[in-house]
């Protein structure tokens, strides 16, 4: 008499539920940790990314005598307009020279424009923290197409006053040497850093402060609030209006009485603590203003690229004395940072 087949147990509702559930738990675990990991590889990226741009600007300076002119406008008196950035004298140290002999270096910014408006936009990956949530490319206000928004900006100097005088708190952090204007929306554009308009900046002049205490570059890589903290969220960067290639509309460099540009390209005059990122109208701090900061999308600080070649992630709760003596190139002042 054959036996009875033995029907095969599944699994009930119960218990898929609970493995599903177990799944579920872990994957939360997990997915924090995956994230981190990707971040951390982010962050190395953006950091290589900073050492290759000031080893770019020592090579620059080895072989012409001085750092890149931070930002310069073509043409002459009332009819300037925008040149070209520190961004495009790096070019054939960081592997573009063919982009550079392309580059008309006498002619405005709009001439040029063609040249990174191939098809959406010419992307240096050097240029762009990996990290960042902005947009790649930005449409420029003259030129057309699309252009590039750089990620990284150099530093042209400090500033601890809410004018465009020589005083008011200003002298008394020895800031004198270099001269101040009004420029972009109220912002106050100084020149005692290393990378300002028609700067001319060598080893030289850093021997003072020394290059390891002195600021070259830094980040502008994620949204700002317009007016507050709540506010909307906008591109704020010195990217605006025309990319991180173009320079400025003004001949001549802050401290000439008169200069005032209209828009502060690939340079900015740190005025505000790292990762403030709050744009007020008339302060400086909008797309393209004269104290538009230092700003990060990895969290708690941003990258720094030094005088002497080093990167480090300078926290975001640095206070203000040190961070306005490390973006002032000679002001004979010590800095102790906390990464020593």
């Amino acid at each position: 008499m054959s036996q009875p087949r033995r029907m095969k147990r599944g699994f009930t509702l119960v218990e898929l539920l609970v493995v599903i559930a177990i799944i579920g738990v872990l994957v939360a675990l997990l997915l924090p940790a995956v994230q981190a990991a990707r971040e951390a590889a982010r962050r190395m990226s953006c950091s290589n990314n900073v050492k290759n741009i000031v080893l770019a600007m020592h090579n620059y300076a080895e072989a012409n005598k001085q750092f890149p002119i931070g930002a310069r406008a073509s043409g002459t008196g009332s009819s300037a307009t925008y040149g070209q950035s520190w961004t495009i004298g790096l070019l054939p140290y960081i592997e573009q020279d063919a982009l550079y002999q392309q580059w008309n270096h006498a002619a405005p910014w709009a001439t040029n424009a063609s040249l990174i408006n191939q098809g959406n936009g010419l992307i240096l990956n050097i240029y762009r923290c990996p990290s960042t949530p902005l947009a790649k490319t930005i449409t420029p206000s003259v030129g057309g197409g699309k252009v590039m928004q750089v990620n990284y900006v150099g530093v042209s100097g400090c500033t601890n006053s809410s004018d465009s005088s020589n005083s008011n708190g200003f002298n008394n952090l020895a800031f004198s040497a270099a001269g101040r204007t009004t420029a972009t929306g109220g912002g106050i554009m100084s020149a005692n850093g290393v990378l300002y308009p028609e700067s001319t900046t060598s080893f030289g002049d850093l021997t003072k402060d020394g290059t390891s205490n002195t600021m070259f570059i830094g980040e502008q890589g994620d949204f700002m609030r317009q007016s507050s903290s709540t506010g909307t969220q906008i591109e704020a960067t010195n990217s605006y209006p025309n990319g991180g290639f173009a320079g400025v509309d003004k001949i001549g460099m802050p401290g000439i009485s008169g200069y005032s540009c209209t828009a502060a390209h690939a340079i900015t005059t740190v005025r505000h603590p790292i990762n403030y990122k709050i744009s007020v109208a008339g302060s400086g701090t909008g797309q393209g203003g004269a104290n538009c900061g230092l700003f990060a999308a990895h969290g708690g600080g941003c990258m720094i690229g030094w005088g002497d070649g080093r990167v480090s992630f300078v926290s975001e709760n640095l206070d203000m004395t040190t961070l306005f003596r490390t973006c002032s190139r000679e002001d004979g002042l010590p800095v102790q940072l906390p990464d020593r």
